[in-house]
C-alpha cells in the first residue's frame, strides 16, 4: 500500500526535526500524533499545541489544536472560526461542536511529498502551528470574554 511509503517520508521528516510522536497504523492510513517541544514561533511557543498528521494513499493532512477548549462559548467560537477562515488561502479552522476543540487543518496531495517532501512537510506542520500561534492571543481574548470574535480577529489582521 502507498500509505506506508508516504508514512516513511513523514517519519523521516519528524525524526530529522527531532520531534516526538506516536505512530498508529489503521490499516489504510497512518497517524502521527504528539506535542511540539522546542518549536519557537513568532511571539510565543508552540509547546501547548497538539498535532496530528494523517497519511493515506492520496492525501497527507495536518491538524494542530489550540490548548484550551472553547466548549463553554460555542457560539462565540463558531463566529471566531468563521471570521478566522475569511481570506485564508491554504487550510481552514475547524470547531468540534461536541468538545469545543478549535484546530487548524491543512491537506496536500501525496504527490507534493514526491516533488519536494521537506518543503511540503514544513508547510503542513509549521503552517498549522504558525496559523494557530498568530490567532492564539485573539482566541484567548474571546474565551475570557474580553473581546468579541470580530474585535479579536481584528487584532490578527493588524
Amino acid at each position: 500500500m502507498n500509505y506506508n511509503k508516504n508514512a516513511s517520508v513523514v517519519r523521516t521528516f519528524l525524526d530529522k526535526k527531532g520531534l516526538c510522536y506516536e505512530e498508529t497504523d489503521f490499516g489504510q492510513a497512518m497517524a502521527f500524533t504528539g506535542g511540539i517541544n522546542g518549536f519557537a514561533g513568532k511571539g510565543g511557543e508552540y509547546d501547548g499545541y497538539q498535532y496530528a498528521l494523517l497519511v493515506d494513499d492520496d492525501v497527507v493532512q495536518s491538524y494542530a489544536a489550540m490548548p484550551e477548549s472553547g466548549v463553554e462559548k460555542l457560539s462565540e467560537m463558531a463566529e471566531f472560526v468563521a471570521r478566522a477562515n475569511q481570506g485564508i488561502q491554504i487550510g481552514k479552522f475547524d470547531l468540534d461542536c461536541d468538545d469545543g476543540e478549535v484546530r487548524f487543518h491543512v491537506a496536500l496531495p501525496v504527490n507534493a511529498l514526491q516533488n519536494d517532501a521537506a518543503h511540503s512537510m514544513d508547510l503542513l506542520l509549521r503552517g498549522c502551528l504558525e496559523t494557530l500561534n498568530r490567532h492564539a492571543h485573539a482566541y484567548k481574548m474571546v474565551l475570557k470574554g474580553e473581546m468579541t470574535p470580530s474585535e479579536a480577529i481584528g487584532l490578527v489582521a493588524q
